[in-house]
């Protein structure tokens, strides 16, 4: 008899076990573990509400487990006030969790299995959870990297709730090329503000449902790096960071040249008195207007002055003799 009934059990933790690596989220394992514990109570056992608070702390207690199994920093502390909080008061650590499970088992006469048989699965559910955590990020990062592609996203990067570079787009790669800028240095220095969105991000956006960006030039690469979140769903495993680059402006752009051209266009009311003071031709005054707006990014005559104001040359072009010849 005793032979036949370790064997039952052996029995239904193996499919307790099946069930448990099936589960697709959180809540479906936290679904299955209550599952478990319910069947195995005989039915005067089984109180709802008790078993509905196990349910919800052992939730709580799972997606705290997936995220500090990816070993991200400062994610477990500010999961461990979110998982205290949701779960009203009861132990956020999964195996303590789980044990209060076992205890119901054990203190109930006539329960159809121990609370060993749930002791022994601690670990398996440990690595159910760790596996179900990089399966979700892999799925949650191939969506938005299909999402952006799509969209024709600018010069990005992307990189998991890890700090992993995960994409780089084709337009990242051309900026690089144009620059003749190292991929190395600039992978780091996006990763670099990526962790510090995420970091921003696990110490109090978690909790609040915030999403902070970075924005800044890096003098290194020559560019500005925005990074901002990006969030699939309502799990912060769905979570990827981006990193957008863009071109930094620079104030010596013109040549000596260009940069008298563009007085002159800003001083004088024709692009014919432009060419009469720069003693050349009104085709030639075309070609410099195009590469000077091209190169200063503006595309009036209004913007020019405002571009040569911002640059500190207003005053040359308020005081510069427009009859400068070359």
């Amino acid at each position: 008899m005793d032979g036949r009934q370790g064997h039952e059990n052996l029995v239904v933790v193996v499919d307790f076990l099946r069930s448990v690596h099936a589960a697709g989220d959180a809540r479906q394992l936290a679904t299955e573990i209550e599952h478990f514990v319910r069947n195995a109570l005989p039915a005067r056992c089984r109180d709802r509400r008790t078993l509905s608070n196990f349910s919800r702390s052992l939730e709580a207690a799972l997606e705290q487990e997936m995220l500090s199994g990816l070993a991200i920093d400062d994610a477990t502390a500010a999961l461990s006030v979110s998982s205290a909080s949701q779960s009203q008061g009861h132990p956020g650590n999964l195996e303590s969790v789980l044990e209060t499970g076992a205890a119901l088992l054990d203190g109930c006469v006539g329960a159809h299995v121990s609370g060993a048989s749930l002791r022994i699965c601690v670990e398996s559910v440990r690595d159910a959870a760790h596996a179900m955590a990089e399966r979700m990020l892999s799925l949650g990062a191939l969506k938005r990297c299909r999402e952006l592609e799509t969209a024709g996203s600018p010069a990005a990067l992307l990189f998991s709730v890890q700090g992993k570079p995960l994409w780089c787009n084709a337009a990242l790669g051309q900026l690089m090329f144009r620059r003749e800028l190292d991929r190395d240095t600039v992978q780091r220095h996006a990763r670099d503000l990526a962790l510090e969105v995420l970091q921003s991000y696990w110490r109090s956006g978690f909790m609040r449902g915030l999403y902070p960006d970075v924005s800044r030039y890096n003098e290194a690469t020559g560019l500005h790096l925005t990074a901002n979140l990006l969030n699939a769903g309502e799990s912060p495993l769905e979570t990827v960071v981006r990193v957008t680059a863009s071109e930094a402006r620079r104030k010596t752009v013109l040549s000596p040249r260009e940069q008298q051209i563009a007085l002159l266009l800003a001083q004088c009311d024709s692009y014919k008195q432009v060419a009469l003071n720069a003693n050349v031709s009104l085709d030639t005054i075309r070609t410099y207007v195009r590469r000077i707006y091209r190169k200063l990014a503006v595309n009036s005559r209004f913007a020019l002055k405002q571009r040569l104001a911002h640059d500190g040359l207003h005053h040359a072009a308020n005081t510069e003799s427009p009859t400068t010849r070359g």
